[in-house]
């Protein structure tokens, strides 16, 4: 999969995305408090955080192409950087990608709570 990200359409890019975060979250609960940074991998830590980053920067490139994604599709990525590092980490790990990437979805937050705000039934 590691070779053939370039190559992956947004969905295949969503889907390995979700693999990545319910691999680490359902090993999660195999292992011991102490062992958390080793649940989940593949291969080894260093191996996963750059198919993570792969994936990230992929994805960020489609998402900066009008008509390529959906907010869902930065959701499960946005999820995917922070189940596997902490925010500090993404900054320095991904740089530029990190950056529109969050401040994509601090945008969606903001929308979200907008249209709350707005509906006469949800502001209550």
């Amino acid at each position: 999969a590691k070779s053939r990200i370039d190559e992956m359409n947004v969905q295949d890019l969503a889907q390995l995305a979700l693999t990545l975060v319910f691999t680490r979250r359902a090993n999660y609960g195999l292992k011991e408090r102490q062992d958390w940074d080793e649940a989940g991998m593949l291969g080894n830590r260093d191996l996963t955080v750059a198919l993570v980053i792969e994936v990230t920067r992929a994805m960020v490139s489609k998402i900066q192409q009008v008509g390529q994604t959906t907010p869902d599709d930065a959701w499960i990525v946005h999820d995917l950087v922070l189940v596997w590092m902490e925010e500090h980490e993404a900054e320095k790990q991904l740089g530029d990608a990190w950056r529109v990437l969050d401040a994509y979805m601090d945008s969606l937050y903001h929308q979200v709570l907008d249209f709350l705000r707005m509906t006469p039934l949800l502001a209550r």
